[in-house]
C-alpha cells in the first residue's frame, strides 16, 4: 500500500520510534534518543548582531539565522540594532579612506549608502528563502524585513542631515567616524568637482533604486501577512508622510533623486507609491489627523 504524500515534501517521515532507556548509562533516568531522530542543532551563544546577520544572509540563508532575524523585536531593539549597523558601516568606509585624496560631501554620502549594499541584498534573499523541501517561501518575514529597511533608510538620511549641518567646518583633529571632506571654499576652487559630483548622483540614484526594488518587496510581504487593518494602513500612511518629507532632504541636500520642483520625488519612488495606494485603500489621505503606535 503506498504512503501518504504531502504536497511540499517528499514521502511522510516513519514516525519516532520509543526512546529505550539507556542501562549502560551511570544516570538510569536518562534515555538516549533513537538514531532516526534528528537533534536540533543548539542556539549561538553570542549576542544578536544586525549586521553579522545580514552578512550571513547575503552568501547564504540558513535556518539559524532567518530565525533569529524574523524574531528581532520591532521598536526600540530594531533601530539600536540598526543604528549599531550604520556605525559598523561608517567606521568601515573611513577605515578604507584615501588620506592622499579630500572628498566630496556627496562622495562621503555615495559610499555610505554604497556600504548598505549588502544588507539589502540581505534582505532580498530572506524574502526570497524557501521553506526546506517545499516551493514556499518562509513567512512571518515582512514586518521585520521592511521594518529594518526603513529604519535603515530613515536613519541615513538623518546620518546625512547632520554631518551636512557642519559640513563647511572642520576640526583641527581627525574626526574618528568622518573622513577629510573638502570644505564649500575647495569644491568651489577645484575644477574637478563638477563631474565627480554628477558622477556620484548617478551612482547614488542607482543604488537607491535597487533599495526601492527591495524595500517594496518588503512592503508587500507585510501587507500580505499582516493583515489588512485599519490600524496598519494607518502606521504605513505615517510612514510614507515622514519618507516623503525625508527623500525631499534628501534630495535638497545631496542632489538625488532631483527633479523639475526638488522634492526628491524620484527617490523610492516605487515603494512610497505602493505605500499610498495602501492607505488609499482606507480613505486616509493627506489632510487626515490621527495618533498610531509606531511600533515598527
Amino acid at each position: 500500500m503506498k504512503r501518504a504524500l504531502s504536497g511540499d515534501t517528499d514521502e511522510l517521515a516513519t514516525p519516532a520510534k520509543r526512546l529505550r532507556r539507556n542501562t549502560a548509562s551511570p544516570c538510569p533516568s536518562e534515555y538516549t534518543p533513537s538514531p532516526s531522530r534528528t537533534i536540533r542543532a543548539p542556539l549561538r551563544k553570542h549576542n544578536f548582531d544586525l549586521y553579522d546577520a545580514l552578512c550571513r544572509c547575503r552568501e547564504e540563508t540558513d535556518p539559524l539565522t532567518i530565525d533569529e532575524i524574523r524574531a528581532l523585536p520591532c521598536g526600540k531593539v530594531l533601530v539600536q540594532s540598526v543604528q549599531k549597523l550604520l556605525h559598523t558601516g561608517k567606521i568601515n568606509v573611513k577605515r578604507r579612506a584615501d588620506k592622499s585624496r579630500q572628498i566630496i560631501m556627496t562622495e562621503l554620502y555615495l559610499q555610505w549608502l554604497e556600504e548598505l549594499d549588502f544588507a539589502v541584498t540581505g534582505i532580498e534573499n530572506l524574502l526570497n528563502a524557501k521553506i526546506p523541501g517545499t516551493r514556499r517561501r518562509v513567512p512571518g518575514l515582512g514586518r521585520v524585513t521592511f521594518a529594518i529597511l526603513y529604519r535603515t533608510i530613515d536613519s541615513f538620511i538623518s546620518d546625512v542631515d547632520n554631518h551636512h549641518d557642519g559640513w563647511s567646518y572642520r576640526d583641527s583633529e581627525e574626526h574618528p567616524i568622518y573622513p577629510a571632506t573638502m570644505t564649500l571654499a575647495e569644491e568651489a576652487k577645484d575644477p574637478s568637482t563638477d563631474l565627480r559630483a554628477e558622477i556620484t548622483v548617478r551612482r547614488a540614484e542607482e543604488t537607491l533604486g535597487k533599495y526601492d526594488r527591495v524595500m517594496e518587496l518588503a512592503l508587500r510581504r507585510l501587507k500580505a501577512e499582516g493583515g489588512k487593518t485599519l490600524k496598519l494602513a494607518r502606521s504605513i500612511a505615517q510612514k510614507e508622510r515622514a519618507l516623503a518629507r525625508a527623500c525631499c532632504l534628501l534630495c535638497e541636500q545631496t542632489g538625488f533623486g532631483e527633479d523639475k520642483d526638488g522634492t526628491g520625488d524620484l527617490l523610492l519612488q516605487s515603494t512610497r507609491r505602493s505605500m499610498r495606494r495602501w492607505k488609499a485603500e482606507y480613505g486616509i489621505t493627506d489632510d487626515d489627523e490621527y495618533d498610531t503606535q509606531d511600533d515598527f
